[in-house]
């Protein structure tokens, strides 16, 4: 049996050796040819760090300094949109809009008046009078009450100087103001076109600035965060210096700052655009009003207020030759001018109004509606309202302080929803996966939590973080824990396909 064993022994130990020289690893055996890839690659798990965030949330501010006078909301208060949540004081802007309203009244009662013109009574009135002087004229009065031939010279001369002035047209230092007005009134415009369009670019530049701070900020916390993982490497996972832990924290909180900064930039460049729309409209409406003075002094004298004078200047006529002349004849000329005198002003009292009473009337309008437009625009803007629905998530307000437009006043979210945020997703990873690519979610604050979702959205712009490439994917997740908070350390897991 022993004899049997040696021999077999000695076959396996030859029959080894082989095998090592001319086997699939041997040096003597031939290398195999690499293997065709497929259509399918197999792409390994990527895991990186996010955090929670709601589906929407802003840092509001008052568009105006003031002081806070009430404060509508508490942390944690639910509001919808549009729902008023602070409010500065507003008694001198509720002033102007009442004298803006005023305004508006009067200058729409003038212009109603104008196309109305005269009442009915008035209208009757001089009707009667014209009656009155015809049966007047049919009488032939014995005797009158001589008046003053002084007196009625006065008169003549009074009415003959009222027409010259008709004539004339309107006083030239009159004409030379309104023109003015009308020069200053499109200096104005022009001025407040390169004023407005000024702040326009003054606040696109100001977007550009804050996205460049922002892009700064990211990279300094890139730079901590990276070597703070250096550290833990190093050092251990407990053994990382505080003071380090509070840099990253505080490089974060200018990031967050930053985000914050630059959402307020556009906000104050889409109210530049605003503002800039509504200035000019205001000071077109200026123009066209003091246009419309200009051209009702510089328009000729209307027929019926010449008519009426040239009565008044008959009338005086007939008096004066009556005085000096048969008495007959000069009741009978009397009682003819107080005819014509009548029907000039029933006449006047009929006319239509004039073209340019009409377009002074309608720019007095609209410079009023303009005006109380504005009042009341610069009112609302003293009332903070949330422009989403959502949850009261910080307030930075104290009643009697002073609030101005660079000072957050509340934090606002809408917790309906979460969503997570990466925050160190590189771009060879960005390049692996998809909106729609599935997704775990788990929690450091939620041990044993994992939640699915799915990739909605993949930020199209990088940021150079330390040299690399980093984007912001955002998760959609399908299902949810109540227990999750704003701002929660996430770790997003896209399922390798």
């Amino acid at each position: 049996m022993r004899k049997l064993i040696i021999p077999l022994i000695a076959v396996i130990l030859i029959l080894g050796g082989a095998y090592a020289i001319f086997g699939p690893n041997g040096p003597g055996a031939q290398s195999a040819p690499p293997p065709i890839p497929t259509g399918d690659t197999v792409v390994p798990p990527v895991s990186v760090e996010g955090r929670v965030v709601p589906l929407q949330y802003a840092w509001l501010r008052f568009e105006r300094s003031g002081m806070v006078s009430a404060i509508l909301v508490a942390e944690g208060d639910q509001v919808a949109a549009g729902q008023a949540l602070a409010q500065l004081d507003d008694r001198a802007q509720r002033l102007a809009v009442q004298q803006a309203e005023a305004n508006l009244a009067r200058a729409q009662a003038r212009y109603a008046q104008l196309l109305a013109g005269a009442a009915p009574e008035t209208r009757a009135a001089a009707e009667a009078a014209v009656q009155v002087a015809a049966a007047q004229a049919t009488q032939v009065a014995l005797s009158v009450a001589a008046p003053d031939e002084k007196a009625a010279l006065a008169q003549l001369a009074e009415a003959k100087a009222a027409r010259a002035e008709l004539l004339a047209g309107a006083d030239p230092e009159v004409v030379a103001q309104a023109q003015a007005a009308r020069d200053q009134a499109a200096a104005n415009l022009a001025a407040q076109r390169s004023a407005l369009a000024a702040a326009k670019v003054n606040a696109q530049l100001a977007v550009e600035q804050a996205a460049n701070v922002l892009r700064d900020r990211q990279a300094d916390y890139s730079r901590i965060h990276w070597e703070n993982e250096e550290l833990k490497q190093r050092l251990g996972e407990d053994e990382l210096p505080q003071a380090r832990i509070d840099l990253e924290a505080a490089a974060l909180h200018a990031v967050q700052n930053a985000e914050v900064a630059l959402a307020q930039a556009r906000i104050n460049a889409e109210q530049a655009v605003q503002a800039e729309i509504e200035g000019i409209a205001a000071a077109e409406a200026r123009l066209r009003e003091a246009e419309a003075r200009l051209a009702a002094l510089l328009s000729p004298p209307a027929a019926d207020k010449l008519a009426a004078i040239d009565a008044r200047i008959a009338a005086a006529e007939a008096t004066l030759a009556r005085l000096r002349g048969d008495p007959r004849q000069a009741q009978v000329a009397v009682a003819q001018a107080q005819v014509a005198l009548a029907q000039a002003q029933a006449a006047q009292v009929n006319a239509a109004p004039r073209e340019e009473e009409v377009a002074l009337a309608q720019a007095e309008v609209a410079a009023a509606e303009a005006a109380l437009a504005q009042a009341r625009l610069e009112l609302d803007k003293l009332t903070l309202r949330a422009p989403f629905a959502g949850t009261v998530a910080r307030l930075e307000l104290r009643l009697g302080e002073l609030a101005t437009p660079t000072a957050p006043a509340l934090l606002l979210g809408d917790l309906s929803v979460w969503r997570i945020e990466t925050i160190d997703l590189n771009e060879i990873d960005a390049a692996r996966i998809a909106p729609g690519a599935a997704v775990t979610v788990t929690f450091d604050a939620l041990p044993g939590v994992a939640l699915p979702g799915r990739v909605i959205a993949i930020e199209p712009y990088g940021t150079d973080r330390l040299g690399e490439v980093v984007y912001t994917a955002t998760i959609e997740l399908t299902q949810t824990d109540q227990r999750l908070h704003w701002n929660m350390t996430a770790v997003i897991t896209f399922n390798g396909s």
